[in-house]
């Protein structure tokens, strides 16, 4: 009876950032269709988009000086993204391009943040599990979706969609209670007596923590941008089976790194799955059989989503502040986003050569 309600919160938090992520990827796979006639490429925008995305995430910390509790922090962030969404077709589509972005770099900060603060040491792991998954389904749902919808409502109605997905995704959380930020959360008053107590985010563990992190990210964004790109005349059906099972995988492997994570030592699972990872890069390299290939996909979605939860399990049970959640949960995050860059540019240096 003692673990359900922070398990709760924690699930309420996921369902609110699948929505959030499932809006956010709705955008972003329409954008080369959406932004086609546009002045400057769909490619530039898009970058510009996630540029601010990563610019504004070392500043939430901030916000809390205007916005005291991290329910207002979530459901502002993602307003921001519902009304950026609902404006997108108009004015060039630069206003909406931007309260999206910083709506959902606000976001994904504060609901990671969020997750920390109301869960107990002992079940941090789960719940930041329970999160992984459902950002991850919310953009293995958003992506598709937004294909559906761009070809067969346009930019129009899959912008009130998208708006409308933004929107719904604050319900699971208007109930949920929470606290004014302060310098250690309830949650964490007993564990922070041992946890250890370094000024600094950046200390040689979280830099592990981060840097195994950025490898498992860019791995499995170059796992996904290659699929696209690489049909080695299979037709298309092992590539869109193969980014199917990755996106599933991965929201498996943040879970069941988190519940993982709980019982063994981070450094254990992170290791254990980074083994795993570079195996089943490894044999996707050797371009084996389809059946395989899709195999292997499947351990890359698993072993990178249990090496994320992992690490950020390992940053914030290192923080016991608002400020060091805040700078945690910023520096995860950038990493993923590097990481999703760092894949795609791997995969184009490759095809060029």
């Amino acid at each position: 009876m003692m673990i359900a309600p922070p398990l709760g919160s924690a699930r309420r938090i996921a369902f609110t950032a699948g929505g959030a992520f499932a809006a956010f990827y709705i955008f972003y796979t329409t954008a080369p269709i959406a932004f086609a006639g546009a002045s400057l490429g769909a490619g530039v925008r898009v970058g510009i988009v996630m540029a601010v995305v990563v610019a504004v995430q070392p500043f939430v910390g901030l916000l809390g000086r205007w916005m005291a509790t991290r329910r207002l922090q979530v459901t502002s962030a993602a307003i921001s993204m519902g009304l950026g969404s609902a404006i997108m077709p108009f004015a060039g589509h630069w206003p909406g391009m931007l309260l999206l972005a910083v709506g959902f770099g606000v976001f994904v900060v504060a609901s990671t943040a969020w997750i920390k603060e109301t869960a107990p040491s002992g079940l941090l792991g789960r719940a930041l599990g329970l999160y992984g998954f459902g950002s991850a389904i919310g953009g293995a749902l958003g992506a598709p979706l937004g294909l559906i919808l761009i070809e067969q409502a346009g930019t129009p109605g899959t912008a009130v969609v998208g708006s409308l997905v933004a929107l719904a995704s604050i319900l699971p959380v208007l109930r949920l209670r929470t606290a004014v930020s302060s310098d250690v959360s309830p949650g964490e008053s007993t564990a922070s007596e041992t946890a250890p107590r370094a000024s600094r985010l950046w200390s040689n563990s979280r830099l592990i923590g981060l840097g195994a992190h950025l490898l498992a990210v860019t791995i499995y964004a170059a796992a996904l941008s290659g699929l696209a790109s690489d049909q080695n005349g299979r037709g298309t059906w092992l590539p869109v089976l193969a980014a199917f099972a990755i996106q599933a995988s991965l929201a498996i492997g943040r879970m069941t790194g988190g519940w993982v994570v709980t019982r063994w030592s981070p450094l254990v699972v992170g290791t254990s799955a980074l083994v795993l990872l570079l195996g089943a890069t490894g044999i996707a390299l050797l371009d084996p059989l389809p059946v395989l290939t899709l195999a292997a996909t499947i351990g890359v979605g698993l072993a990178s989503g249990a090496c994320q939860t992992v690490a950020l399990t390992w940053l914030m049970q290192r923080t016991d502040t608002t400020t060091g959640i805040n700078r945690a949960s910023a520096a995860w995050n950038i990493c993923f986003d590097i990481g999703l860059g760092l894949g795609a540019l791997a995969v184009g240096a490759t095809l060029n050569q």
